[in-house]
């Protein structure tokens, strides 16, 4: 096995400025950490050159364990590379792929970004659910969107039913295709992880200080009590009862957030495969 750069050196570069180049090789190097068999001489070899851990002194166990977490810590630090920079990572997707990923995270919450971007992902986000609903359960779509006229009128309309449902997929299919062309696909999933960046950060806020409430309130129960006994069962849900139902209505609030992640993830795996490939094309022509 060929390693372009050992662990360490990626590591440096990721806590630094994003480039095509290094996140090819970071994930490029995951990708061969991942493969490597440390139960096999050349497995113990290969992962020595990668990362300079030596395996003298150590159980099998202890370096599939320290494989592991060399994985886990390279992932993350590539993940935080693409987190923080949501402009240029989205470039690297090519108009193609931004404008799938954008279909599939667009966030539909009641906020405020811009006038532009809010337009966008709200025609986005009603497209896919009638494409969503005609694909699911086409004839319940059909009922639903004919379901206000004369049961008469609607033996006329459910003779060309199929059409109808086509004539509704197209439209749909045009109307986002058309606002995020018309926003620009690759700035459109630049603007939703800033978007969702900035909700999670709100949300863990809001949602810290009420369990830090809920920690206080806890204390002060058991402080009222005789020798700082323990609470029961019973104490302990009324003392939490209504920060509970603050939570819950933190989480309806932001609940785009749960998309975040995954958004992350699909860009840098998005934004690897497109420069990969040129990459792997370029080279091929030289």
């Amino acid at each position: 096995m060929f390693f372009m750069a050992k662990l360490t050196d990626i590591v440096k570069n990721l806590k630094g400025n994003y480039s095509s180049d290094l996140l090819v090789n970071s994930v490029d190097l995951m990708n061969n950490l991942t493969t490597i068999d440390t139960d096999t001489s050349k497995g113990l070899a290969d992962y020595l050159a990668l990362t300079g851990d030596k395996s003298e002194g150590q159980s099998p166990d202890d370096i599939r364990l320290r494989k592991d977490d060399f994985l886990k810590g390279l992932g993350k630090d590539i993940g935080d590379l693409v987190m923080r920079n949501p402009n240029e990572v989205s470039k690297d997707l090519g108009k193609k792929r931004a404008k799938a990923i954008g279909f599939e995270y667009a966030p539909q919450g009641d906020f405020k970004v811009n006038d532009e971007y809010d337009l966008t992902r709200k025609v986005i986000s009603e497209s896919v659910k009638i494409i969503k609903a005609i694909k699911q359960n086409p004839d319940d779509y059909f009922k639903k969107t004919i379901e206000h006229l004369d049961p008469l009128l609607q033996e006329y309309l459910v003779k060309n039913k199929d059409a109808y449902l086509q004539n509704h997929y197209q439209t749909a299919e045009e109307s986002r295709s058309d606002a995020i062309e018309d926003f620009g696909e690759e700035k459109f999933v630049a603007q939703t992880m800033k978007t969702l960046g900035t909700l999670r950060e709100k949300s863990n806020a809001e949602m810290k200080l009420i369990q830090e409430e809920m920690v206080k309130a806890r204390k002060e129960a058991r402080k009222a009590k005789k020798n700082y006994e323990p609470l029961t069962p019973e104490e302990n849900v009324r003392v939490n009862e209504g920060f509970i139902g603050r939570l819950n209505k933190i989480q309806e609030q932001y609940k785009d957030v749960k998309l975040y992640n995954p958004l992350i993830n699909s860009v840098m795996e998005h934004a690897y495969s497109e420069r990969k490939s040129k990459k792997d094309e370029s080279a091929q022509k030289s």
